[in-house]
Parts: C-alpha cells; structure tokens; sequence
C-alpha cells in the first residue's frame, strides 16, 4: 500500500483544514492564511444556504476578511478570521491514507465539508486505481462494523 500515491489540490474552508489535520496521516501543504484573505472566498454551509441567516452570514464573514485585509499587517488581525475561509491544500495520501483515513472521513459523521471532499478524494481513487479504489469507503463498510462511539446507522456497531 506504500507504494499507490495520489495527489489532490482541494480548496477548503480552515474548519475542514482542521479535520483534514486532525489526525496527521496525510501529508499536507497549505496555501497561506495571508492568500486566502486577499482571495476572500469563503464557504457556506449547506443549512445556512437559502435559509434567513444567509445574508447576515455571508454579510458577517465578508465584512470579518475585509477587516482583516485592511490589518493584513497586524499578525493579531489573522486571529479574527472566520473559519468560513478558503485555502487550498495540496494533500499527498499513500494506499493505506486511501483505506484508513479516507474511510473515516467518508462516514456520516464526518464533519459535511471534509466529508464531501473525501469522497470525492474516493472517487478519483477510484477511477485511478479500481483495485485500491474499491476500499476507499466508510471504515464501518470496510471492516463490517462501526469503530466509532456513536455510529450513523450505515453499517452494524458490534
């Protein structure tokens, strides 16, 4: 397995920054938070969108990066970032990544965001390398049972 690589090139909002991290298997390079403010993209959450708080959130986080463009010079203006906010990732995984970790951010309880790119990461996985692709699935289909506490109903906790 340490010889499959695949290489992606995601944008992401730095709250899945943070669940792409969290459990430092894959090897990462991301683009820096001072690029991501002068870009200003940012994204909306799926229950946020065409609901009445859209506005007043995309309102909220647009005027927080203009804030902080207008300070870029200010190290402590970066701290007040939405984590709405955009930055790309240069992710390098190896065919255990493929299994492992991939596996546990397509179940359903990952968080929505880092969810939707691993399985998309799976896809192209799957498309690459069928062999290996084919176990580029939730951990709970993979193994027949759900390794976390609280499982999405998906495949049987025993």
């Amino acid at each position: 397995l340490k010889h499959y690589h695949f290489t992606f090139l995601l944008p992401m909002s730095i709250a899945s920054f943070h669940q792409a991290t969290r459990q430092r298997t894959w090897d990462q390079n991301v683009q820096p938070v001072r690029n991501a403010v002068i870009s200003g993209q940012y994204v909306i959450p799926p229950k946020i969108k065409g609901t009445c708080f859209e506005k007043n959130y995309k309102n909220l986080t647009e005027r927080t990066i203009d804030f902080v463009r207008e300070n870029i010079e200010n190290p402590d203006a970066i701290g007040m970032l939405p984590h709405a906010i955009s930055v790309y990732d240069l992710i390098h995984v190896n065919g255990w990544n493929a299994i492992h970790s991939i596996g546990k951010r397509t179940c359903e309880k990952a968080q929505w965001e880092i969810r939707k790119i691993a399985k998309q990461m799976a896809y192209l996985i799957n498309r690459a390398t069928p062999e290996l692709g084919k176990y580029s699935v939730p951990q709970g289909i993979l193994y027949g049972k759900c390794p976390e506490r609280e499982p999405c109903g998906k495949c049987f906790k025993k």
